[in-house]
């Protein structure tokens, strides 16, 4: 599910009307990358680190939107 926050934004969940947190995490298939290189070839572990995902939290009742 896909939300657009700009303009008037309105949380599917508690309707506040105060827009949402963004977060960016390393990715799963990141840590998978990271390990699997630490592994096999050590000089390169943090090219998985680079692997993100950005996700957006209501920042009334803190509930993950996507």
């Amino acid at each position: 599910m896909s939300y657009q926050y700009s303009g008037q934004y309105k949380c599917p969940y508690c309707g506040t009307n105060r827009p949402p947190f963004a977060t960016t995490q390393i990715s799963s298939g990141g840590w998978v990358v990271v390990a699997l290189m630490l592994l096999f070839c050590f000089p390169l572990f943090w090219i998985g680190l680079l692997m993100k995902d950005t996700h957006q939290t209501c920042s009334q009742c803190h509930v993950r939107l996507n």
